[in-house]
């Protein structure tokens, strides 16, 4: 015979990996990570819409990953992203030829990409670009790019 004790125990004991999921739900749901916050903007070089651009956002002080978007055809983005200062990596390919692949005979040539924009913006430690957005509120940031005088 089970006693009161005994049963309420073993009830708790089936009902622990609920109350535990319901628990992870209610954190994931109400946001337990970093705060995030929403930035739009737009990327040009020399003047024109940088399309298909990707961006990286990074923490200033932790180079941590915050977040990424992509450009559209007129050069615009949005991204969620923590809050605070942010270092922006921004990164663009173009086609520069194509090759077969040895191995696959009548295989479909695959385009040569180039990364096309200077490390001043391309690269992470070299980076001249930076937002600090505020949490709450959608900020604005644009990039004018410029190509390297050659």
């Amino acid at each position: 015979m089970w006693t009161n004790k005994q049963q309420s125990f073993s009830a708790w004991r089936l009902r622990r990996p609920i109350a535990l999921g319901l628990g992870v739900v209610c954190l994931v749901a109400t946001g337990c990570g970093p705060s995030q916050t929403l930035v739009t903007g737009t990327v040009t070089l020399d003047g024109q819409p940088l399309d298909q651009a990707g961006l990286e956002f990074h923490g200033s002080g932790t180079g941590g990953f915050t977040g990424h978007a992509f450009t559209d055809a007129n050069g615009q983005y949005r991204a969620k992203v923590a809050a605070g200062p942010l270092v922006v990596v921004i990164r663009a390919t173009k086609v520069v030829g194509t090759q077969k692949e040895p191995d696959i005979p009548g295989g479909t040539p695959e385009p040569i990409v180039e990364q096309f924009l200077p490390a001043r913006y391309s690269d992470r430690l070299k980076t001249e670009l930076g937002v600090t957005p505020v949490e709450g509120r959608v900020v604005t940031a644009d990039f004018a790019l410029n190509s390297d005088v050659k």
